[in-house]
């Protein structure tokens, strides 16, 4: 071995020494009231130590205790718990404020995943991930051993919720058949930049991550099992000669993840043995500081048979919260998902609620009944345009929430279309089921166990997908379905990717990530585009070329109904929330307002502010 096992140990804060101590404390490391507490409570317990051996060997048989005694044997139990409790505190050994621990849907997290060809089998294995990740909701997703080529468009390896352009790095001697190569999924809000300049190996990929102003970099790393020595040797100085190029720009840290096909007990603690890679690439990770997290089995090429190959590396332990292996959902893959989140919050596209409503179970008499009780003209008195729309609308929407069911629904388009929560539930039970496996001890019966949930997960992923394909399919074979959806379910099987979030933007040289802050830049350039141009010059006087005057401007009720009965009804509805078949659920009734408002608006010469607001969303070209 390159290093001492034990040494390497005693100098992370790891060793366990096999002599037995019963107690030891730093007197110097603690604080000053810990040490009057120790030392007030030591007095207290040698005086009642003494008082006790007193009257127990050389005093009197008839001495009891006085009250005194017995209040002092008191205080110093209390003083001596008191210490302990003090001391736990202390040490972390006790949470001062138990609860749930804070929400980790905005911390960074990212996986690797070894996945041995990632369209094999007819792409079943872009499944996978897509089944993965309704999950855990990853930020970067890598792949090692991807297997693609140049010729593959990357529209092919699309991902639900990913960046339609993934970073790759195929591996450049192919020969007859693809090998290798890494690939990075990265999320539209990650703050992502790729750094072609620091990836010196062939299958690497190398990312700069700034979040609250802290750089991180990320290596995604793969190397063959058969590299020749010389060719190793190779890798070794290059991924020096990274490491060393990035710490020259003080970053806060590195993380080095991949399959780098290294085995050693420093990796992980049940490792039978150590490969000359492992060695040379522990001593490397030991020099640069860098700590491997993952302490469990990655890979099982055969039963009986398990290994750890797949790391993540970090110079901040600390900053990882949370690490571990996600095991497989197909059997036919020997490799763990490993991952890691990193207690830094990063923006993520927040899920937006809808009120579904359900117009076939509406009450229409009751509708209709209510908007007829009602005295608009009587209502409106006295009001203006804006003032007149603002209880319109309210009114309108009491009433429809009244008489129509109607539920409240969060949707989340990070997840892919055909994820059901079937889906989710088995994933869910092969983790469970891989866990008490490796709790239990790898026992062969357990590994059957293992097998048969993973083979029954990858038939219920395989079968979801199908099923939303097959419906696709109906969709666009059914003479009776809309342009609308025959266009969407079209583009959905054709798998054509798009950037759905504004990527960070950069205003004023400073990085923006926040999506409010996004959304308020937008805003601020567009209305800045509509604001009135303020000149000099002043219109000509008026001046009547005709006789007639237009006075009246008549708003007829009967055609508002005849206009809205033209409306489609399956298009969406606008800032105020009220659609197009509400109207249409009360039509004589809702004319009225309407042409009150409409009167008013001509009369006053004002237009409602309700109507000029709208939802924009800018497409990223």
């Amino acid at each position: 071995m390159g290093i001492d096992l034990s040494l390497y140990r005693a100098a992370i804060g790891n060793f366990s020494a096999k002599s037995f101590c019963f107690f030891r404390i730093n007197l110097c490391s603690l604080p000053l009231n810990i040490l009057v507490w120790t030392c007030l409570t030591l007095f207290l317990l040698g005086k009642y130590l003494c008082c006790f051996t007193w009257c127990t060997f050389f005093g009197p048989r008839r001495v009891k205790y006085c009250p005194s005694s017995k209040k002092s044997i008191f205080l110093s139990w209390l003083f001596f718990f008191s210490l302990i409790n003090r001391i736990l505190l202390l040490l972390g050994g006790i949470e001062t404020n138990p609860g749930p621990p804070p929400s980790a849907s905005s911390r960074f997290s990212f996986a690797t995943f070894n996945i041995d060809s990632l369209l094999a089998r007819d792409g079943c294995k872009l499944s996978i991930i897509d089944g993965i990740d309704s999950i855990h909701k990853f930020d970067l997703f890598g792949i090692c051993e991807s297997y693609l080529t140049p010729s593959i468009d990357n529209s092919k390896i699309a991902l639900e919720g990913y960046s339609p352009d993934p970073f790759r790095s195929d591996c450049p001697s192919t020969g007859s058949r693809p090998k290798g190569g890494v690939c990075l999924y990265y999320k539209d809000h990650v703050p992502i930049k790729r750094r072609s300049d620091l990836e010196l190996l062939e299958e690497c990929i190398v990312c700069e991550i700034v979040i609250k102003s802290k750089k991180f970099f990320y290596i995604l790393a793969y190397r063959s099992p058969n590299q020749p020595a010389d060719i190793f040797s190779n890798f070794i100085a290059k991924l020096q000669l990274i490491l060393d190029k990035i710490n020259l720009e003080n970053p806060f840290s590195i993380i080095l993840t991949g399959d780098l096909n290294c085995r050693s007990p420093l990796f992980w603690d049940e490792e039978s043995l150590e490969s000359k890679e492992g060695t040379s690439l522990s001593n490397l990770t030991l020099l640069n500081g860098l700590v491997q997290i993952i302490n469990h089995p990655t890979h099982f090429p055969r039963p009986g048979v398990a290994t750890c190959i797949d790391h993540i590396f970090t110079n901040q332990t600390n900053a990882i919260i949370n690490s571990g292996v996600i095991p497989s959902p197909d059997p036919c893959c020997k490799h763990s998902i490993i991952y890691g989140m990193v207690n830094m919050s990063i923006p993520t596209p927040p899920p937006f609620k809808r009120i579904i409503w359900e117009f076939k179970k509406a009450n229409t008499s009751k509708i209709r009944a209510s908007f007829s009780a009602i005295n608009w003209a009587h209502l409106f008195e006295g009001k203006n345009p804006t003032e007149m729309v603002e209880l319109f609308q309210k009114k309108l929407l009491e009433i429809m929430k009244d008489c129509i069911p109607n539920k409240i629904k969060i949707f989340n388009d990070r997840d892919a279309p055909w994820i059901t929560p079937e889906v989710k539930t088995a994933i869910r039970k092969n983790k469970r089921v891989f866990k008490k496996w490796i709790a239990n001890g790898r026992k062969p019966e357990g590994r059957e166990a293992c097998t048969r949930t993973q083979v029954e997960t990858n038939k219920i992923l395989i079968k979801a997908k199908n099923d939303y394909l097959s419906d696709l399919g109906a969709k666009i074979c059914d003479p009776n379905t809309g342009q609308k959806c025959f266009w969407t379910a079209f583009k959905r099987l054709l798998n054509n990717k798009k950037i759905t979030n504004i990527p960070p933007l950069i205003e004023n040289n400073k990085y923006i990530a926040c999506f409010k802050e996004k959304a308020k830049i937008f805003n601020d350039y567009f209305a800045l585009q509509c604001r009135p141009l303020v000149t000099s010059s002043r219109l000509p006087q008026f001046r009547s070329r005709t006789n007639e005057n237009l006075t009246d401007i008549p708003t007829d009720q009967n055609k508002i109904i005849k206009i809205i009965h033209k409306l489609n009804s399956k298009k969406a509805n606008g800032f105020d929330g009220i659609s197009i078949a509400m109207l249409k659920l009360c039509t004589k009734e809702v004319s009225l307002p309407l042409s009150l408002i409409f009167k008013s608006c001509i009369t006053h010469g004002i237009f409602p502010a309700q109507w000029k607001q709208a939802n924009v969303q800018p497409v990223h070209n």
